[in-house]
């Protein structure tokens, strides 16, 4: 066998030696067929592959750590970032090969920290540290998971289109991710801003649970061969975005018999069990859901999908309409969460004209009336430009208004270093303007808490709120579907 063609099977996959030209992988270690369109550079970057150092670093397999032919010791060609992004917020990954206990889910926050490596040195007029070129044209959510590889890859999944694209590391190029035997990805005809996935992680594989039309989908993507396999769940539309929550996956789907169903399925994406909701509306549009040990809820036009697990281990499924006269305001951000752990949603209440806090999840409510609504991402919410970590239903003191003409829209909270990403906004026409207006504003790129602000760059844009914030190689990303790149910084996250 010639120089050129010899293979070497290893535990991280097949490799040929290449004459005075290093190594490359042509198949994984579970045998799949590596894309050619990955090049050398970003394969080892995937495989976390050693490397010669030198102006044209050779690639070795990541079992060499010495060259067998100059006898130099090798080094990782790129250092590995196991930083991992669920959309839209960040959540936790979960690992199917442990037990996860029950926590607080479904809140617009991340426990990565969200702070940025030249924070000091940062103005709101200076240009972006870093870009990547967006993916063709569509509104994106971006996932970074281990997909067959030994790092985490960055995937971006348009839900109204049913595609996926990844970013070749080396090359930063987004290349469509195909099915693996010629389909595709069934599309989800919902309004984006109600989507929310979960990701599973074992070894070096992810399952992405995503809405479709179709129910549950279940992605297994492979970055190595650009391919992805999915199982469907539900055998209806979803009606909402997923959730984690006592060790399985739920969601709620439509029925061929215009009822309500809700899908529980494992974290390995293979088995699921199904549940009928008795006396759910059938035309229910609901908002993301949230989570604590006890209780899991899909808040909705006209009422709550509420699951509870009895003594004897069985589940019960109630679908409590709204207070007579309450309708919920969505557009504030996701419910409040207490310290007492309850979960709040803001509500409009038609008989006395002012806002109130309902307790989600209760047959007797306690309810909080307030005339000074605030933007939410769970811990925290913002009255114009100010942080508060009291109840929101606390209004400032009378005067307190005077002369703000600036909000700050919060994105993502980090539950690490409590720091907030947000956009803050100048407009003397009111926050209900800024929420519901489609034309073009200035704003200014913000993390703060409640001692500092930074604020780092400016853009100007349309529907502010179909921004995309996400952590992906050790960098802080930015994205909205009307800009030509994705902006980045480098992050100490």
């Amino acid at each position: 066998m010639s120089a050129e063609t010899e293979r070497w099977p290893l535990a991280s996959g097949t490799w040929v030696s290449k004459k005075d030209s290093g190594y490359r992988l042509i198949l994984t270690s579970e045998g799949a067929k590596v894309s050619d369109l990955l090049s050398d550079q970003d394969i080892a970057y995937l495989v976390g592959a050693h490397c010669q150092e030198g102006s044209n670093p050779q690639v070795f397999p990541p079992e060499f750590s010495y060259s067998p032919c100059s006898g130099y010791k090798l080094s990782l060609c790129q250092p590995i970032v196991n930083q991992g992004w669920v959309p839209p917020y960040g959540a936790t990954l979960l690992d199917s090969s442990k037990h996860i206990g029950s926590a607080i889910r479904g809140l617009d926050g991340t426990r990565a920290s969200l702070s940025l490596a030249n924070a000091d040195q940062l103005l709101s007029s200076d240009e972006a540290e870093l870009s990547l070129p967006s993916p063709p044209p569509g509104s994106y959510e971006f996932v970074s998971t281990r997909a067959a590889s030994n790092v985490p890859a960055l995937f971006a999944l348009e839900p109204n289109k049913g595609t996926i694209y990844s970013l070749l590391p080396a090359t930063k190029r987004w290349i469509e991710v195909r099915h693996e035997s010629g389909g595709g990805l069934a599309r989800w005809s919902r309004p984006q801003s109600a989507l929310e996935c979960e990701v599973a992680t074992k070894g070096n594989r992810s399952v992405i649970f995503t809405p479709t039309d179709q129910g549950l989908a279940c992605i297994d993507l492979d970055v190595m061969s650009l391919t992805f396999s999915v199982k469907y769940f539900g055998k209806g539309e979803a009606l909402a975005a997923p959730l984690f929550w006592l060790d399985q996956v739920w969601l709620p789907v439509s029925s061929p018999q215009q009822e309500i169903n809700l899908v529980a399925v494992d974290t390995a994406g293979a088995k699921s069990v199904v549940f009928k909701v008795p006396h759910c509306p059938s035309g229910e549009v609901f908002a993301p859901p949230v989570c604590n040990e006890n209780v899991l809820i899909w808040p909705g036009e006209h009422g709550q999908l509420i699951v509870q697990k009895k003594t004897d281990g069985s589940f019960g499924f109630t679908h409590l309409p709204w207070p007579e006269g309450l309708t919920p305001e969505f557009k504030f951000g996701c419910p409040y969460i207490s310290r007492e752990g309850s979960f709040w949603q803001i509500c409009w209440n038609n008989h006395v004209n002012c806002y109130v806090y309902l307790q989600l999840g209760r047959q007797n409510p306690e309810q909080h009336e307030t005339y000074s609504p605030r933007l939410c991402t769970g811990h925290v919410t913002y009255r114009f430009l100010k942080p508060m970590r009291d109840d929101p239903w606390f209004d400032p003191p009378a005067g307190d208004d005077a002369m703000n003409d600036r909000y700050l829209i919060p994105v993502v909270e980090s539950t690490e270093n409590r720091a907030v990403f947000g956009l803050e906004i100048q407009t003397i026409s009111g926050l209900q303007s800024i929420l519901e207006t489609t034309e073009r504003q200035r704003v200014l790129l913000v993390i703060g808490d409640e001692h500092n602000t930074v604020r780092f760059h400016t853009v100007t844009m349309s529907e502010p709120r179909k921004c995309r914030l996400f952590l992906y190689d050790d960098k802080l990303w930015f994205y909205h579907p009307t800009l030509e790149q994705i902006l980045g910084w480098s992050s100490t996250s």
